[in-house]
């Protein structure tokens, strides 16, 4: 006994083979190719309300998962969400903290090696030694390198990051280069007005296509 799935599956297929064996277009080919489109659409309409109620049904099933996950995520992201910004907050703090930390840890050594060099010229300059002196006082300031700290938070795999991004300030200003034209609201008015369409720097043009209705 034949399947009737099978068999309208097969004829189908054969439409195709149908289709592509077409390979120059004359009057009498192109009412062929005008007769077989218009099988091939309904074909297509048969397969795709034949495979609908299958994506309906995984689409649905899908989105009750997709509920049944949100019960219990959407409360962990928010409490996630809530953690995430006190502690940035800290941390934020903490760094700007350690900045200052380190200005100010810098400042002192600068002022330090400052001190040192001056009594080390002051000494030479008390045994004589004016030339030594002048060439202690010509050379580059040296000072050693410092690291300031701040105590810290013990954090398991938690770090502070930082996202870069921007905000327009004054449109006016932005260099041609880095515009992009809207061409959502060119698409509306080439729709629109068609080859009537006047707008400097844009050639509106038609794309031909075929249509074409189920038998």
């Amino acid at each position: 006994m034949k399947q009737p799935g099978k068999t309208n599956e097969r004829m189908a297929l054969a439409l195709v083979a149908k289709a592509q064996a077409i390979k120059t277009w004359t009057q009498e080919s192109v009412e062929e190719a005008g007769a077989l489109l218009n099988r091939i659409k309904a074909a297509r309409e048969w397969w795709q309300g034949l495979c609908r109620p299958k994506i309906d049904q995984y689409t649905a099933q899908h989105a009750a998962a997709l509920d049944m996950m949100r019960t219990l995520d959407e409360p962990l992201a928010g409490a996630e969400g809530y953690l995430k910004n006190g502690i940035r907050i800290f941390l934020v703090k903490l760094k700007q903290e350690q900045a200052r930390a380190q200005a100010s840890a810098e400042d002192a050594a600068r002022k330090q090696a400052e001190a040192d060099r001056a009594r080390t010229i002051k000494q030479l300059e008390t045994n004589g030694q004016a030339a030594e002196a002048k060439q202690v006082a010509r050379q580059p300031l040296v000072v050693p390198p410092v690291v300031a700290s701040v105590e810290r938070p013990k954090l398991d795999r938690i770090n502070l990051t930082e996202r870069w991004s921007f905000r327009v300030v004054d449109a006016a200003l932005i260099p041609r280069e880095w515009l992009v034209p809207d061409l959502v609201k060119i698409g509306k008015v080439v729709r629109a007005l068609q080859g009537e369409t006047r707008i400097p720097g844009i050639e509106a043009f038609a794309e031909t296509g075929v249509a074409a209705g189920a038998a």
